[in-house]
């Protein structure tokens, strides 16, 4: 990553060394598992995906178009870059990408190559805070890291120097007014890396400690580059544990960032993972950090191949093939595997993390639960078995056998699979039931057990009361959830329509409602009741509808409890309209109701 703010940036030099190790052993799997397992989210996790990007280079990152794509169509919302002094307009970029595709910077501030010293007078991390305050905005920025990889800068003050710069990094933007936009965001560590990395550590906490202070009152979070040995699987790496364990010594109560790790493709250099080998790799070392490890966030290093020679790209050359895509902006399987992660696992809402009771039978498979907001589970299960002979130059793929596992339900449910996350997307309906067979690999597959949540569609609901004088007809759009929806032709506020839902049973429901927002649409409150004359209770904040253009989105209005199965009325009355809109109109697409 980037470690210089002179406008010259800075190439990685600090690769794990290797680990000549030609065994294929499997890691010993989770147990045989016994529900109810809780799941994590699964909008959390890919919101812990990242990547590293180089906003002030050239090459595929200086071709904008090129840039944009490749992030739009891998669908993270995080970026890790850094602000350049000298070319303070490079960090625009972010900017747009952040209005343009909704990313998040997370932005390194570092003084360069040299001591902090030879900067004299001048203020190297104030410069960097203005162009973060002024050119960036304080809303798009989801960190702020120390100096990257501060152990390797060719100096012997670097220890002392990180402390000042993290002192006055935290004391900057906690208690400077000048700063004051900036105080409510995550300060990350620096990640100390490098074969000396274990005593850098100790070096560092030293310092501290000897000043009668503590690191960790100076960060956020904490953060490591725990890159795997030698191209070797995420799981099977002594790296990521090793660096856990040495890092917990420096900040042992602090969450991790990794702000950087990933494979490089340069198959001819030694240490390598093939492309292929790596498009399995990305989707477990994700999937693993995050469920097994903790990570809050993973950036992976990064997102294009980069040429810093004048004949391309080598294929001995590590510095040059670590990305998602090629130096032409071709999408690598890595990146394939990563687009379909976020894909199949991305939504917006917060999920109900209900447990799930389920048992694997086969003690070898790695598996991690995440659920969506609609209510469904995905099971990620894969072996965590090699799948490149890395130790070989060239590096030379695996074929290691398929083994069969069952998963077990105590209700049934129906389930779909989704394999080859990194190649061409296979989906598979598995059925209906408790029991399923199937054969896992060493490739991720997802396993989506859907929710026994219930859609209705309104315009085939009964509509069981209306406000005097109004009517509601169907509107048929495309884009609708069934082609079609039914609209309340309101004039005025306190215009309503009730509509009769049959509850399947008892419990407790998150209410996920479907809607056209669009220019005539008015503001809406949705209360429900245990019948069409009996008390009714506001469910969620009242809606606006109002858009400058057709939009069709899912609103989460919370949960409600019913007491018993049947009919019930949910009342929808119109409570204004935004003073842009021409009308109180509201166009009801479904209602699905997920067991909470």
């Amino acid at each position: 990553m980037k470690t210089f703010v002179t406008g010259t940036a800075g190439i990685r030099s600090t690769r794990l060394a290797p680990v000549f190790s030609t065994a294929l052993v499997l890691l010993a799997g989770a147990p045989i598992l016994a529900a109810p397992v809780t799941p994590k989210s699964a909008s959390a996790f890919v919101d812990s995906i990242g990547v590293n990007t180089h906003v002030e280079r050239g090459g595929p990152y200086g071709n904008r178009t090129t840039f944009s794509n490749a992030l739009g169509d891998l669908g993270v919302k995080h970026v890790r870059d850094g602000v350049d002094p000298n070319n303070p307009a490079a960090s625009d970029y972010l900017k747009t990408l952040n209005t343009n595709l909704g990313i998040k910077s997370t932005i390194i501030t570092d003084w360069g190559p040299n001591s902090l010293s030879t900067w004299g007078s001048s203020n190297p991390l104030g410069t960097q805070l203005n162009i973060i305050r002024d050119r960036l905005g304080a809303s798009m920025i989801a960190g702020i890291t120390g100096p990257n990889e501060p152990n390797l800068k060719p100096n012997s003050t670097w220890a002392g120097d990180t402390r000042t710069w993290m002192k006055n990094l935290w004391s900057l933007t906690r208690t400077n007014s000048s700063y004051s936009a900036l105080s409510g965001i995550p300060i990350i560590a620096p990640a100390i890396a490098g074969d000396t990395r274990a005593a850098s550590r100790t070096t560092l906490k030293s310092l501290f400690t000897n000043a009668g202070e503590n690191i960790e009152n100076y960060i956020s979070n904490a953060a490591m580059h725990p890159y795997p040995s030698a191209g070797r699987p995420p799981e099977i790496n002594e790296t990521i544990i090793a660096e856990l364990t040495g890092n917990r010594e420096l900040y042992p109560t602090k969450p991790f960032v990794v702000t950087e790790t990933g494979y490089h493709n340069a198959v001819s250099g030694g240490g390598a993972a093939s492309e292929t080998a790596a498009g399995i790799y990305a989707p477990r070392l994700f999937l693993d950090y995050f469920g097994y490890r903790g990570i809050t966030r993973t950036f992976w290093y990064e997102l294009f191949d980069e040429d810093f020679g004048t004949s391309g790209i080598s294929t001995s050359n590590a510095e040059e093939n670590f990305g998602l895509f090629r130096n032409n902006g071709s999408r690598k399987p890595a990146g394939t595997a990563v687009k379909n992660l976020v894909a199949l696992l991305g939504g917006s809402g917060t999920p109900t993390l209900s447990a799930l009771d389920y048992t694997l039978s086969n003690s070898n498979v790695r598996h991690v639960l995440l659920r969506k907001s609609n209510g469904d589970y995905f099971l990620a299960v894969w072996l965590p078995t090699y799948v490149s002979r890395w130790y070989e130059i060239p590096a030379v793929d695996e074929n290691p056998a398929d083994q069969s596992c069952t998963l077990t339900l105590t209700s049934a449910k129906t389930l779909t699979s989704y394999d080859n996350l990194d190649t061409t997307l296979s989906t598979a309906n598995l059925g209906n039931g408790t029991t399923f067979n199937f054969t896992v690999s060493e490739r991720v597959k997802l396993i989506k057990i859907a929710s026994s949540s219930t859609r209705y569609e309104f315009e085939n609901l009964t509509r069981q009361a209306i406000s005097s004088g109004d009517i509601t007809s169907a509107i048929n759009e495309a884009a609708l959830s069934n082609g079609s929806s039914a609209h309340l032709a309101a004039n005025a506020t306190g215009d309503f329509a009730t509509y009769g839902v049959s509850v399947p049973q008892a419990g407790t429901y998150r209410i996920l409602l479907g809607v056209k927002k669009y220019t005539g649409r008015g503001i809406f409150q949705l209360a429900t009741s245990d019948s069409l004359s009996g008390t009714y209770t506001n469910r969620g904040a009242a809606q606006d509808t109002y858009n400058t253009g057709a939009t069709f989105p899912q609103l989460d209005l919370g949960t409600v409890t019913f007491s018993s199965a049947g009919t019930k009325s949910f009342r929808f009355t119109v409570t204004g309209k935004n003073s842009s809109s021409s009308g109180f109109g509201v166009t009801l697409d479904y209602v699905q109701l997920n067991p909470a």
